[in-house]
């Protein structure tokens, strides 16, 4: 009689392999999901661009946004009215251009136009920055917009702590040129007391951080207030100072 021999793996074998092929499947899930979070942090850096520069299209190609059932006020104001109210192009108030507010931790962006109201004098012969002060710019009530840091990312000034940076994009009722002005501070109360000359000429730094561990370098967009334009807005791509 002749035995007969069976063939197969020995549970040491099977252990072998199904560790081996988990390890490898984890390794493969740990790579996939590090190259999304790469993408998504790359994806809120253009965001956060993209959103600036569509600020200083909305002043390069102004659309009032005023409804009828609202009224500008001699104060340069905008109220809510229960009657027709004023049609657009006939009031007092003037159309000066936007701004942007970083807040709530830098997560969260908020933009709206910018209002203003013609003053008494004349405005000829003084520089732009006096200009737009004597318009008494102010926030404009009207369609605030608010935005989220996408993909869980958020930013932060230069000096480490959250950003809540501000800017005014203003073009000027005078010569026509746009300005920008920006500081590291939320914006004051009355908009007149950040249209400086300092402020014309700040360069503004926000670093994108992702909560998630993507391993690439920090991002950053800087927005340079002496060039108006979007071409002011620069993205470094491996910022050590962040």
């Amino acid at each position: 009689m002749t035995s007969q021999k069976q063939w197969g793996f020995t549970i040491i074998e099977l252990m072998l392999f199904l560790g081996i092929t988990g390890a490898l499947f984890a390794g493969l899930l740990v790579g996939v999901n590090t190259n999304i979070n790469q993408q998504r942090y790359k994806e809120s850096v253009v965001s956060y661009q993209g959103l600036l520069e569509q600020q200083y299209s909305r002043v390069y190609n102004p659309q009032n946004s005023r409804q009828g059932n609202e009224t500008c006020t001699a104060e340069g104001g905008v109220e809510s009215v229960t009657d027709s109210g004023q049609a657009r192009g006939t009031s007092g108030c003037v159309l000066l251009g936007r701004y942007v507010q970083i807040k709530n931790d830098g997560m969260k962006i908020e933009t709206g136009d910018v209002i203003g109201v013609e003053p008494a004098a004349a405005s000829n012969g003084i520089s732009d920055v006096d200009a737009i002060a004597a318009y008494a710019p102010r926030k404009s009530p009207i369609n605030i917009q608010e935005y989220d840091v996408e993909w869980q990312s958020s930013l932060y000034s230069a000096s480490q702590a959250t950003s809540s940076a501000s800017f005014l994009i203003i073009r000027s009722p005078v010569s026509g040129l746009v300005r920008a002005f920006g500081q590291d501070e939320p914006l004051p109360t009355v908009l007149s007391d950040m249209i400086t000359v300092g402020a014309a000429g700040s360069s503004i730094k926000a670093c994108v951080r992702n909560a998630a561990s993507i391993g690439l370098p920090t991002q950053s967009v800087t927005v340079n207030a002496k060039i108006a334009s979007p071409s002011g807005i620069q993205v470094n791509g491996g910022d050590t100072t962040c």
